[in-house]
Formats: structure tokens, C-alpha cells, sequence
């Protein structure tokens, strides 16, 4: 095994990203400052412990498996509730840079097509570092982690035809005819794959997913995933595309179908790995030398990058009628530059679009940018305060009262409130269903057994698919509104880590259980769960109760 193999490579990466995220989070700073850190040294820009050929192939890999949990957790349907802010908002974002961009192209020196480069890259905002930072501070379902989720959902959708149309800028500007005819056969490939895709995800992946789940075998359907994001990554790349375009639309597709939550639940904890590796190689990418020399030059342009941002972003959002406190909290939010920005930075590269010295500052600038967003978000309630004024608009004020319009409807799991969530329908369960319904208790049934959910749908009845030992899984059955959560699943291991994250989410619901051994009861109380029904127990109870009864003795 030589200093060039891929697996002694893999090694450098994750343990660089071990070691400089553990002395980051001793000095309580964010991990992905630690993951950029730690490429920068083990690149080939540093200790060169990983030659250039496989940062390359370390970043496709580190990409591609990050743009497929992104796409596991995008929603078609959420993007639609937020479509107005989410798509027109956008846009104007990016088309208001990239005119900029060409705007100052004279003064930078820049030709039109790496001015247009400068100009999308700084529009897109990373979804990878906004949601994980929402998350973090609970506010993923808040007003303005919607409006902020809307906004970098379509972005990162709108990156699909600038990867494929950016081969189409390193063209000589005199072969207008020859670049016509180009861009309508790159934009009919895409069309064709997108229609071929759409076919696929709409009825073969179901179709493959449905018959794996019928198994009853997790590791059968995890499998399934894998071998459906793989293909279709692979059928991607061949027709010319962006790999990380086809690892993105595979986990679209699964989302959007039945399986989405249980597919999440397998691949999300993968998740923290793949972006360790993406964001490592990020940092081997970067000349770190030629940053020191320059670094006025990349203080000043992340400077005037965020500014420029936060105003553009603030102002689409008091043109959508936002108070301040949404309006402030997005622009800071979305003031970085997003991770499908290096794609598009690496193939403007490939394509001689920017010439080495561009392309190492806005590289370096993004990297800021990103390293920057947990500190912007620190200053929110002082900035908020800066601008109180907007909400004395009438524009503004006239919409405060209904600003409903504007937010996302509630998915089908908010429309439950103060319901049981039933985790398993075997025997135990379909009773005790049929007990809480008769006396008129609103119920969501979890279970692996993807027959009966479908049996259960056509009834009418709520019924997610899935593990329910997944936190995914349960928030997808309304585990925040829920009233109860009764567990009769007979795995004693699962149960106690159902128990465990829900005591974690919400330490205020009660919980349910069912158990066989005194052992398993014990943990389960341990534990939190405010319910344990032990089956020894029970059944002893009840058949003393009725030998008593044969012996016409009245129990106690």
C-alpha cells in the first residue's frame, strides 16, 4: 500500500477529520471548521499525505453521498407551500449577483463566462451548514427555518441545469451556431433523462422498494437504497452529468416515495461521515500558502460578499412582506456560499472557465464564508434590533396579521394533535388499536410490516411505514403533538432505544410499554417509560382470576 492508495487515503481523511474536530469542540467551535482545517494540512497544499488525484476522487465520493441525504430529506411538497418566496425569491437572489458580477467585470478583469461563475456560486447558500445549524438550535419547523429551507431547496435544484449548461461557457464566443445547436442538445439530453428518471422513480423504485419491504428484512431494504442511489448515480455520470447530480435525484426519488422516512432513518446517520469527507477535501483543495499571502484580499472579499448578500437577501424578504425578525434571521442564515458551489467551482476549473488564481479566491471565500455562518447567526438578536424599523412599514405591518399566507401549511402530521402514536400492529397492537378507537381517540399506527400500512391507508387510518425505533420515523407519525406513545413491539433492545430518544424529544410524553422478562421492565423504567405492562405478570393475574373464578371464589 503506497503513499497514492485510495484506502490509505480515506484513512488521512477521517482521521484528520477525528483529530481537528475534537480539538475544535474542546474549544467549542463548529466541527466543519475542524473538517476544513484538517485538509488544508494532510492536502497537497500541506503535508501532502494525499496526492491530488484522489482529492479529486475523495471530493466526487464526499459530494455524491452528501447530495444523497440531502435529497432523502428534500420534499417536493414542502418546496411547493413555500414556492413564492422559495422560487421567485431564489431566483432573484442569483440573477441579482450574477449581474453584479457581470456588472464589475471590467474592473476584475474577469471574462462574462467566470464572471457569471463569481455570480452563481455566491448566490447559492449551503443547505448542508443552514440545516444542521437550524437543527441544532431547534427551528427547523420555525417560520423562518421554512423560509429559509424553501429558498435552498429550489437553489440547490437550480444548480441541476447550471452543472449541465456549464461545459457551454468555456465555448468560443464566434461559434455562436455551434453553441446554439449545443445547448439544445445538452438541454434535450437533460430533458430526456429527467423524463427517463421520472419514469423510474415513478414506478419502478416503488415497485423494487415495495417487494424488498415485503421481506420484513431492514438489511435487504438498506441494501435496496444503496443499489438504487449507486445506479442511478453511475446511469447519471454516463449520460454525461454531474455524478452528485445523480446521487442527488436518486434520493429524491426515494424520499418522495412510501419509504422515504425508513430510507432517511438508514442513511441519515451515515450522514455526519459523508459530510466529515466532503468537507475534508474541500480543505485539501485549497492552497493555503497562496492563502497567507493573500489574505487581505479574501478578509475583504468575504467581507463584502456577506454584506452584499444579507442586503439582497433582506430586501426579498421585505418584498415578501416578512417582519424583521424573519427577514434579518434569513439573510444572516443564507449569507454564506453553498457546497454545490465548489461543483460548480471544480467544473468551471475542469472547463478552463477561471484560471487558478479566481479560482483559488473564491474558493478560499467560500470556505470563510461557511466557517463564518455560526458566528453571524450568534449576532441575530442584536442585528434583529438594528433593524426594528422595517416592521413600521406598511408594506410589512399591513401583512404581519397575516402572515399565514406567506408560511408553509402544515404537512399531514401536524394535522394531528393530542393523538395516540401506536408503535407495532401485530396482535398486542391491532387490540389495543381497536380498544382506543372505539372510544373515539385519534391513533397513528408505526410499523415495519409495509402490507398492513397499506391496508391500514386505504381503511383511512394514519399509518407511516418504518422502524419506530427511528426518531424520523415518529416525528413523520406527529411525534410533537402527540398525547401518547404506546410500544408493543416485542423487541426489547429496540424498545429501549425508542424509549430512550423519545424521553430525549419529549421528555413530557407519556410512554406505554409492554414487556416480557422483570428485566426488561426494570431497564424500561430506568429509563422513563410511565407504563410498563409485563406480560408475566399480566397473564399470572389473569389466570389466577380465573381458576378463582372456576372455584367460585371472588378475587380480592
Amino acid at each position: 500500500m503506497h503513499t497514492g492508495s485510495p484506502l490509505l487515503s480515506i484513512l488521512y481523511v477521517f482521521t484528520a477529520a477525528l483529530v481537528s474536530a475534537t480539538v475544535l469542540a474542546r474549544l467549542r467551535q463548529p466541527n466543519i471548521i475542524g473538517y476544513l482545517i484538517g485538509g488544508m494540512l494532510i492536502g497537497p497544499f500541506g503535508m501532502q499525505l494525499v496526492p491530488y488525484e484522489n482529492v479529486e476522487l475523495l471530493a466526487e465520493i464526499g459530494i455524491g453521498l452528501l447530495m444523497f441525504t440531502i435529497g432523502v430529506e428534500l420534499s417536493i411538497a414542502q418546496l411547493i407551500r413555500v414556492r413564492n418566496v422559495a422560487i421567485f425569491g431564489g431566483s432573484l437572489i442569483i440573477f441579482i449577483l450574477t449581474l453584479l458580477c457581470l456588472a464589475l467585470s471590467g474592473i476584475f478583469k474577469w471574462s462574462l463566462p467566470e464572471a457569471t461563475v463569481w455570480g452563481v456560486v455566491i448566490g447559492l447558500s449551503s443547505t448542508v451548514v443552514v440545516l444542521k445549524l437550524l437543527a441544532e438550535r431547534g427551528e427547523v419547523g420555525s417560520t423562518y427555518g421554512n423560509v429559509c429551507t424553501g429558498i435552498l431547496l429550489f437553489q440547490d435544484l437550480i444548480s441541476i441545469p447550471v452543472l449541465v449548461l456549464l461545459p457551454l461557457l468555456s465555448m468560443n464566443g464566434n461559434e455562436s451556431g455551434d453553441q446554439s445547436r449545443e445547448v439544445m442538445l445538452v438541454l434535450s439530453r437533460l430533458a430526456a433523462f429527467l423524463i427517463a428518471l421520472f419514469m423510474v422513480g415513478r414506478f419502478l423504485v416503488p415497485r423494487l422498494l415495495r417487494f424488498v419491504a415485503h421481506t420484513h428484512n431492514k438489511e435487504l431494504f438498506s441494501l435496496s437504497v444503496l443499489c438504487i442511489t449507486l445506479a442511478i448515480a453511475a446511469l447519471t455520470a454516463k449520460a454525461g452529468l454531474s455524478l452528485a447530480l445523480g446521487a442527488f435525484l436518486a434520493g429524491l426519488i426515494v424520499s418522495e416515495s412510501d419509504f422515504g422516512h425508513q430510507a432517511a432513518t438508514e442513511v441519515l446517520p451515515l450522514k455526519d461521515s459523508f459530510s466529515a469527507v466532503f468537507f475534508v477535501s474541500v480543505g485539501m483543495l485549497l492552497d493555503f500558502h497562496y492563502f497567507f499571502q493573500k489574505w487581505p484580499i479574501f478578509t475583504l472579499g468575504l467581507a463584502l460578499i456577506i454584506v452584499l448578500k444579507f442586503f439582497i437577501i433582506l430586501g426579498v424578504c421585505f418584498l415578501f412582506r416578512y417582519p424583521n425578525k424573519i427577514s434579518v434571521f434569513t439573510a444572516l442564515a443564507l449569507s454564506q456560499i453553498s457546497e454545490f458551489g465548489f461543483l460548480v467551482l471544480v467544473a468551471a476549473k475542469k472547463y478552463q472557465i477561471m484560471s487558478e488564481g479566481s479560482y483559488q479566491r473564491l474558493l478560499g471565500i467560500t470556505i470563510l464564508s461557511i466557517i463564518a455562518t455560526p458566528y453571524l447567526l450568534k449576532a441575530y438578536p442584536k442585528v434583529k434590533k438594528r433593524f426594528a424599523f422595517m416592521n413600521k412599514s406598511r408594506w410589512v405591518v399591513r401583512d404581519l396579521e397575516i402572515t399565514k399566507a406567506h408560511l408553509p401549511a402544515p404537512g399531514a402530521e401536524a394535522l394531528l394533535d393530542k393523538h395516540v402514536i401506536l408503535c407495532g400492529y401485530g396482535p398486542t397492537g391491532a387490540i389495543v388499536a381497536r380498544r382506543l378507537q372505539g372510544v373515539g381517540l385519534p391513533i397513528v399506527i408505526v410499523d415495519l410490516n409495509y402490507k398492513q400500512i397499506q391496508v391500514l391507508k386505504a381503511s383511512k387510518q394514519h399509518a407511516v411505514y418504518g422502524d419506530s425505533a427511528s426518531t424520523i420515523v415518529l416525528e413523520a407519525a406527529g411525534l410533537r403533538t402527540a398525547a401518547l406513545l404506546v410500544v408493543t413491539i416485542p423487541d426489547p433492545q429496540a424498545m429501549r432505544a425508542l424509549v430512550r430518544k423519545v424521553k430525549r424529544n419529549r421528555p413530557d410524553l407519556p410512554i406505554v410499554v409492554r414487556v416480557r422478562y422483570q428485566s426488561d421492565r426494570d431497564s424500561l423504567v430506568n429509563l422513563g417509560a410511565d407504563e410498563v405492562v409485563w406480560e408475566e405478570q399480566e397473564a399470572g393475574e389473569e389466570m389466577a382470576n380465573r381458576a378463582l373464578k372456576r372455584m367460585h371464589i371472588s378475587p380480592n
